[in-house]
């Protein structure tokens, strides 16, 4: 699971929200994704937003300086 965690968390790094989503399915379809998958697939979302965000000069989560993100 922690290599599967990794290729995520990798594809984030890559900017490829594509390869993460195959992977969390792949799993998810065989019964095996977890919370720690889940949460690897949703930081992967979240830092991809940023990235989009940063790159079209808007704040990255506006609320995030009340929210502690």
């Amino acid at each position: 699971q922690f290599a599967k965690v990794a290729m995520i968390r990798q594809c984030a790094q890559d900017n490829n929200m594509e390869g993460a989503k195959s992977i969390y399915e792949q799993l998810e379809s065989r019964g095996e994704a977890n919370a720690l998958l889940s949460n690897a697939s949703f930081r992967a979302a979240l830092h991809l937003v940023k990235m989009m965000r940063k790159a079209t000069g808007q704040p990255a989560f506006p609320l995030s300086s009340r929210l502690n993100f």
